[in-house]
Protein backbone atom coordinates (compact mmCIF):
# COMPACT_ATOMS: atom_id res chain seq x y z
CA UNK A 1 0.00 0.00 0.00
CA UNK A 2 2.68 2.26 0.78
CA UNK A 3 4.85 1.20 -2.41
CA UNK A 4 1.40 2.35 -4.14
CA UNK A 5 0.71 5.92 -2.35
CA UNK A 6 4.42 6.92 -3.51
CA UNK A 7 4.23 5.95 -6.83
CA UNK A 8 2.25 9.20 -8.29
CA UNK A 9 5.07 11.36 -6.15
CA UNK A 10 7.78 9.60 -8.00
CA UNK A 11 6.24 9.38 -11.31
CA UNK A 12 5.74 13.44 -11.21
CA UNK A 13 9.43 13.91 -9.54
CA UNK A 14 10.86 12.11 -12.81
CA UNK A 15 8.51 13.91 -14.85
CA UNK A 16 9.40 17.07 -13.44
CA UNK A 17 13.42 16.38 -13.42
CA UNK A 18 12.80 14.71 -17.03
CA UNK A 19 11.36 18.41 -18.24
CA UNK A 20 14.08 20.08 -16.21
CA UNK A 21 16.79 18.53 -18.28
CA UNK A 22 14.94 19.14 -21.44
CA UNK A 23 14.56 22.77 -20.54
CA UNK A 24 18.12 23.01 -19.89
CA UNK A 25 19.36 21.09 -22.83
CA UNK A 26 17.83 23.13 -24.89
CA UNK A 27 18.96 26.31 -23.19
CA UNK A 28 22.73 25.31 -23.05
CA UNK A 29 22.15 24.64 -26.74
CA UNK A 30 20.69 28.12 -27.95
CA UNK A 31 23.51 29.58 -25.91
CA UNK A 32 26.36 27.75 -27.59
CA UNK A 33 24.93 28.19 -30.79
CA UNK A 34 24.61 31.64 -29.94
CA UNK A 35 28.20 32.28 -29.12
CA UNK A 36 29.19 30.30 -32.29
CA UNK A 37 27.47 32.70 -34.08
CA UNK A 38 29.21 35.86 -32.26
CA UNK A 39 32.86 34.11 -32.63
CA UNK A 40 32.13 33.65 -36.11
CA UNK A 41 31.01 37.17 -37.12
CA UNK A 42 34.32 38.14 -34.95
CA UNK A 43 36.58 36.00 -36.67
CA UNK A 44 35.45 37.39 -40.14
CA UNK A 45 35.52 41.00 -38.67
CA UNK A 46 39.18 40.22 -37.07
CA UNK A 47 40.43 38.66 -41.03
CA UNK A 48 39.12 41.85 -42.35
CA UNK A 49 40.99 43.71 -40.29
CA UNK A 50 44.35 41.19 -40.88
CA UNK A 51 43.58 41.92 -44.57
CA UNK A 52 43.19 45.22 -44.84
CA UNK A 53 46.51 45.75 -43.20
CA UNK A 54 48.14 43.83 -45.37
CA UNK A 55 46.68 45.28 -48.21
CA UNK A 56 47.90 48.64 -46.84
CA UNK A 57 51.42 47.30 -46.84
CA UNK A 58 51.36 46.17 -49.84
CA UNK A 59 50.35 49.47 -51.66
CA UNK A 60 53.21 50.80 -49.34
CA UNK A 61 55.59 48.55 -50.59
CA UNK A 62 54.91 49.01 -54.44
CA UNK A 63 54.58 52.59 -54.01
CA UNK A 64 58.00 52.85 -52.31
CA UNK A 65 59.20 50.24 -54.96
CA UNK A 66 58.62 52.85 -57.47
CA UNK A 67 59.75 55.95 -55.52
CA UNK A 68 63.28 54.03 -55.33
CA UNK A 69 63.22 53.30 -59.00
CA UNK A 70 63.36 57.19 -59.81
CA UNK A 71 65.56 57.94 -56.69
CA UNK A 72 68.34 59.88 -57.99
CA UNK A 73 70.58 58.71 -55.52
CA UNK A 74 71.42 55.84 -53.04
CA UNK A 75 70.71 58.30 -49.97
CA UNK A 76 67.09 59.05 -51.48
CA UNK A 77 66.69 55.52 -51.92
CA UNK A 78 67.60 54.76 -48.16
CA UNK A 79 65.39 57.54 -47.40
CA UNK A 80 62.54 56.14 -49.63
CA UNK A 81 63.13 52.88 -47.78
CA UNK A 82 63.75 54.39 -44.39
CA UNK A 83 60.50 56.20 -45.14
CA UNK A 84 58.16 52.87 -46.28
CA UNK A 85 59.68 50.75 -43.27
CA UNK A 86 58.42 53.62 -40.46
CA UNK A 87 55.16 53.26 -41.91
CA UNK A 88 54.73 50.31 -42.00
CA UNK A 89 55.70 49.80 -38.51
CA UNK A 90 53.48 52.10 -37.51
CA UNK A 91 50.67 50.90 -39.64
CA UNK A 92 51.43 47.06 -37.99
CA UNK A 93 51.36 48.35 -34.46
CA UNK A 94 48.12 50.37 -34.73
CA UNK A 95 46.47 47.75 -36.06
CA UNK A 96 48.07 45.15 -33.38
CA UNK A 97 46.60 47.24 -30.49
CA UNK A 98 43.10 47.38 -32.34
CA UNK A 99 43.52 43.80 -33.22
CA UNK A 100 44.09 42.50 -29.54
CA UNK A 101 40.96 44.69 -28.26
CA UNK A 102 38.72 43.96 -30.58
CA UNK A 103 40.06 40.10 -29.71
CA UNK A 104 39.56 40.56 -26.07
CA UNK A 105 36.11 41.95 -27.14
CA UNK A 106 35.33 38.99 -29.31
CA UNK A 107 36.07 36.76 -26.28
CA UNK A 108 33.74 38.84 -23.71
CA UNK A 109 31.05 38.80 -26.40
CA UNK A 110 30.94 35.28 -27.33
CA UNK A 111 31.51 34.11 -23.50
CA UNK A 112 28.53 36.07 -22.40
CA UNK A 113 25.89 33.71 -23.40
CA UNK A 114 27.54 30.89 -22.32
CA UNK A 115 28.27 32.35 -19.09
CA UNK A 116 24.33 33.94 -18.83
CA UNK A 117 23.74 30.07 -18.96
CA UNK A 118 25.76 28.51 -16.66
CA UNK A 119 24.55 31.29 -14.57
CA UNK A 120 20.89 30.49 -15.18
CA UNK A 121 20.96 26.69 -14.67
CA UNK A 122 22.92 27.23 -11.41
CA UNK A 123 19.68 29.53 -9.98
CA UNK A 124 17.28 26.75 -11.40
CA UNK A 125 19.26 23.88 -9.81
CA UNK A 126 19.55 25.87 -6.78
CA UNK A 127 15.40 26.79 -6.85
CA UNK A 128 14.87 22.99 -7.66
CA UNK A 129 17.43 22.13 -4.39
CA UNK A 130 14.78 24.65 -2.29
CA UNK A 131 12.02 23.17 -3.39
CA UNK A 132 13.24 19.48 -2.78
Amino acid sequence: MFMQSGLPQTNDMIASISKAATELNCANLEAAARSAQLWTAGMQDIGQRYLVTYQSMAEGFVAGAKAMTFAKSAKEAAAIQSSYFKTAQELVTGQAVQIGAATAQLFKQASAPMADQAAAASAMMALRKLAA
